[in-house]
């Protein structure tokens, strides 16, 4: 459900886009379109994949922790109730993984048909 959401987003911007930009020739307006959604494509999927190889873990860590102390320390919580450690954390908070292969994919090859575009436009 999500993928079609995506899908239908990117058909009203590259619309959108095409139809506002009228200053330059099609090709151009396609190939910046399509690079433009490349590169948002690109840089979602390449936050997925930090996500899901860690790098934000110990950040997310750092603040749970200092949450849970604040809460001690307002007594909103048990003194006595345990503090999760790092690798319980990330096994109960990161057991989903995100897919950003297909993500990535497509917007290589985006960034792929926005070059030959732009290729075709300056001919």
């Amino acid at each position: 459900m999500t993928k079609i959401i995506v899908g239908i987003l990117s058909t009203i911007f590259i619309t959108l886009y095409l139809i506002m930009c009228n200053e330059y020739a099609l090709f151009l307006r396609i190939s910046n379109a399509f690079f433009i959604l490349g590169m948002i494509y690109f840089c979602i999927s390449f936050a997925f994949y930090v996500r899901n190889l860690g790098f934000f873990k110990s950040f997310t860590y750092f603040f749970y922790k200092r949450k849970q102390v604040k809460l001690r320390n307002h007594k909103v919580i048990d003194k006595n109730e345990k503090i999760k450690e790092l690798h319980e954390y990330c096994t109960e908070k990161y057991n989903y993984k995100f897919e950003y292969k297909l993500l990535l994919l497509t917007s290589i090859l985006l960034l792929i048909i926005s070059g030959i575009f732009a290729y075709i436009s300056h001919k």
